[in-house]
């Protein structure tokens, strides 16, 4: 099918998402890239942001909080994002997200730890921060 995108959403743990889609919205390091069937072939570095996979027949896109990765699109209809981090977004805890936030924010605030210790910090209040974020949409 032509009309037709292949979608895969996988992290080093596991592949979080495969289904076919009419429509996909990826968070590239230059701002966010649309995908339809018989894209371009293309490989990106991907961004702190928001996935968005259309479905066939579908009024709202299925979405994903994802941190870094790549995206491939192949010329056969083939959309691989490979992300360091994803979590589909209905299944974001919100409580455990706003108490991380506020865990990582204090640690960060005392800063008494090493500099990998902050940058650790850092990246993990940006993922949370994004994930509220998401979650509250």
């Amino acid at each position: 099918m032509a009309h037709i995108l292949q979608c895969d959403i996988v992290t080093p743990a596991r592949r979080l998402f495969s289904s076919d889609a009419t429509f996909v919205v990826v968070p590239a390091s230059d701002g966010e890239m649309g995908i339809l069937p018989m894209h371009v072939p293309v490989v990106s570095t991907l961004g702190y942001g928001e996935v968005r996979v259309t479905l066939e027949g579908a009024s709202e896109p299925v979405r994903f909080a994802v941190a870094g990765g790549y995206v491939q699109v192949n010329s056969e209809n083939k959309v691989i994002v490979l992300a360091d981090r994803a979590i589909k977004v209905s299944d974001i805890d919100v409580e455990q997200v706003r108490s991380d936030v506020a865990t990582y924010s204090a640690r960060l605030v005392n800063r008494d730890a090493s500099a990998a210790s902050i940058s650790f910090l850092e990246s993990e209040l940006a993922w949370v921060k994004l994930q509220a974020q998401l979650a509250a949409k």
